[in-house]
């Protein structure tokens, strides 16, 4: 009696093997060898593949962990999916910078014109945390001050003590 065991590779040559045991033993109490069956034998899967791979795509953003992909096929037989090579990864994981502005103070003149001015941080996007400034682009760096008119400031004139109106 035997068990057969599935071929030894997927795809390609291999040797197929099977378990051979004595179930009826003769009268001397022995299975004859001469009459014992073969226990392993060459065994042909379809042909081996190969794993062919494109090339990365564009990452899917500049910074703040994007992703890119490529095309992977088996091309010539059967390929071992084990084996087979990633299609997607991480690319471009360095955190996002943005330049972030708190509200506009009061004018710093009653009348007339002044200045105002606000917070201007730089912060890292996905966290909202301070950053160094030199992490954010100082050219998109928005103002953090800027002049502002209030109304005229009236002008007072001082008038003599003689009693004259102008």
């Amino acid at each position: 009696m035997s068990v057969v065991v599935q071929c030894s590779s997927a795809c390609g040559a291999g040797v197929q093997t099977r378990h051979v045991f004595c179930q009826h033993t003769s009268v001397h109490g022995r299975c004859p060898l001469r009459t014992k069956p073969i226990n392993s034998k060459p065994c042909f899967e379809a042909p081996c593949g190969n794993w062919t791979i494109g090339d990365w795509s564009e990452c899917s953003s500049k910074c703040g962990a994007g992703l890119r992909s490529r095309t992977v096929s088996c091309t010539g037989g059967i390929c071992d999916a084990l084996n087979k090579p990633i299609t997607t990864s991480k690319c471009n994981t360095k955190p996002c910078y943005k330049w972030t502005v708190g509200p506009w103070m009061k004018c710093s003149a009653s009348c007339g014109d002044g200045v105002r001015k606000r917070t201007v941080d730089c912060v890292i996007q996905q966290s909202g945390h301070l950053a160094s400034s030199r992490q954010c682009n100082n050219i998109m760096k928005p103002p953090a001050s800027q002049h502002c008119h209030i109304s005229s400031c009236p002008h007072h004139i001082d008038i003599p003590a003689a009693g004259i109106v102008v």
